[in-house]
C-alpha cells in the first residue's frame, strides 16, 4: 500500500497545520502497517523524513495511491476491537517498545519485514 501526504495534522489536537518536520506534502510513502484504534481512529505507520524513524500518522493526512497489500501482513484484533495489519513479528506484544529500546532481535525483525514489505509495494 502506498499513500501521498495531502495535509498535516497535529497528532494531539487533530488541528491542521502548515508544516511538519516528519513528512513532506505531496510526497508518496509506502505504508509499513495500519493500526485502527477501538474508537475507529486509523493510523498509518510510515518512515518519517527525520532519520527514517517509523512513526504513526493519522490516516486523514493521506490519500491512497496503491491498494496492494504486502503478503507478509497479518491481522490481529485486540482489546476493545482495535485492529492491526502488519508483519506478524511486529504484532507481538511489546515489539515496538523493544524496537525503540534498540533490542537487537526487534531491530532485526523490523529490518527483515520492512525489506519484504518494500519489495512488494515499492521502496521509499
Amino acid at each position: 500500500m502506498r499513500v501521498v501526504c495531502v495535509k498535516f495534522l497535529d497528532p494531539v489536537t487533530g488541528e491542521e497545520r502548515a508544516e511538519d518536520s516528519w513528512l513532506k506534502l505531496d510526497r508518496e510513502y509506502p505504508v509499513l502497517s495500519i493500526d485502527v484504534e477501538a474508537d475507529r481512529r486509523v493510523w498509518l505507520r510510515i518512515e518519517s523524513e527525520e532519520a527514517g524513524t517509523p512513526a504513526l500518522f493519522d490516516a486523514e493526512m493521506f490519500l491512497t495511491t496503491s491498494t496492494a497489500l504486502p503478503s507478509n501482513w497479518r491481522v490481529r484484533v485486540g482489546e476493545g476491537g482495535s485492529l492491526e495489519l502488519a508483519p506478524e513479528a511486529w504484532l507481538r506484544a511489546g515489539f515496538w517498545e523493544d524496537f525503540f529500546d534498540r533490542v537487537p532481535e526487534a531491530m532485526e525483525a523490523y529490518e527483515k519485514e520492512r525489506a519484504a514489505t518494500l519489495a512488494e509495494v515499492g521502496g521509499a
